[in-house]
């Protein structure tokens, strides 16, 4: 049993003692350490191959190659070991590394980024070393200002809705993942190789290349480079499959169903006022005939202007004398209207129905200074 048992124990003791170097491996700050150490190593190799004194040209060419090569895997270094650890010194050795490249631009933006991440160090951050750190960051990033190439991208004056335009630089080392940049102004740019490309809706990608040399002399000013832009054609299959919407052109056909029209409404209203006119004429002399018998009653006399009433006939009298006004006047009112909405009803046109035939049977009026005729006109 007591062997059983120091076996489990010993078996737990060689996990735990092999787990602890793993452990420690997968702490980020120790690996940044690491990656630190390694990429600085490989910037200073590089250093060494750049600055070796060679007369002879093909050599000087290997030690150049060999700095570049000692380059492409220093930086990449140095920025993962920042991404770790976020430190001022890494991230002032990523500048260093990339301006040793040649990447002047790239060089300037993260000497930017080292001298704003020194501002917000703490006075005890911000120690001797750190101090000549930021002096030379200083230094140097006003010296890159002379050194930076400049293009100007430059597109078609009739664009389409949506273009964008983006560039990648081809160099090893360099993040080759394409940017938007923007067009008509001075861009600084890194020295080498670049590729832009436009992009729009409808339209394949269209790519082209451009090589950029560095400056040799800062001390000459020299002129952006002009890089002209194009747009490839429109996909016809896209551009159909995937265009508007054809707005509806308007109907030039006349409405199935037309309903009814201004014409009808005004007959069927001067003859709805008409009916109501004869209507009131004749209650109103209805009303005037009963007072007859009320007035022969209650008056005495033949001339009506001379008769004689008591109170109640010549109540009667009066109440039959204005409403036998008012049945005059509404029953001339009801005629009239009712006439006319007659006529109009009559002398309405055939609305155009799609489908319908034409009316044969049409009435109008003609009015002359000499007199006034109707017209009728049966087609078949």
């Amino acid at each position: 049993m007591k062997k059983v048992l120091g076996a489990v124990l010993a078996a737990v003791v060689g996990v735990c003692g092999r787990a602890t170097p793993a452990s420690a491996q997968e702490d980020p700050y120790a690996q940044a350490r690491n990656l630190f150490e390694k990429g600085m190593a490989d910037y200073k190799a590089g250093i060494s191959w750049q600055q070796a004194r060679e007369p002879d040209p093909a050599i000087r060419a290997r030690n150049l190659e060999q700095a570049a090569k000692r380059f492409q895997t220093a930086c990449p270094t140095l920025r993962e070991s920042f991404r770790l650890d976020q430190r001022a010194e890494v991230l002032f050795n990523v500048a260093r590394c990339e301006d040793a490249a040649g990447r002047v631009t790239t060089a300037a933006a993260v000497y930017d980024d080292y001298l704003a991440l020194y501002h917000r160090l703490s006075v005890n951050e911000q120690d001797e070393n750190e101090k000549k750190r930021e002096t030379e960051a200083v230094s140097r990033r006003e010296a890159l200002e002379r050194e930076m190439p400049r293009v100007v991208f430059k597109l078609p004056d009739t664009v389409p809705p949506g273009l964008r335009v983006t560039r990648r630089l081809d160099a090893p080392g360099a993040a080759g993942v394409p940017v938007e940049v923007a067009v008509g102004i001075p861009l600084p740019i890194d020295p080498g190789k670049h590729f832009v490309a436009t992009e729009a809706p409808d339209r394949p990608r269209w790519e082209t290349s451009f090589q950029v040399d560095p400056i040799r002399d800062p001390r000459q000013q020299r002129e952006p480079k002009i890089i002209k832009l194009e747009l490839a054609p429109p996909d016809p299959v896209r551009a159909t499959r995937f265009s508007r919407p054809i707005e509806p052109v308007p109907n030039l056909l006349p409405p199935l169903d037309p309903g009814i029209s201004a014409h009808r409404v005004a007959a069927y209203v001067t003859g709805g006022i008409g009916i109501v006119g004869l209507l009131t004429g004749a209650v109103t002399g209805a009303i005037t005939w009963g007072q007859k018998g009320v007035v022969t009653a209650n008056c005495q006399g033949l001339n009506t202007d001379q008769q004689i009433c008591n109170a109640t006939g010549q109540s009667a009298a009066n109440t039959a004398k204005t409403l036998g006004v008012v049945s005059t006047a509404t029953f001339i009112v009801g005629g009239v209207c009712l006439a006319t909405g007659i006529i109009l009803y009559v002398t309405e046109p055939t609305p155009s129905k799609l489908g319908a035939a034409p009316s044969r049977f049409s009435v109008g009026f003609n009015a002359a200074p000499d007199g006034a005729g109707a017209v009728t006109k049966w087609t078949w």
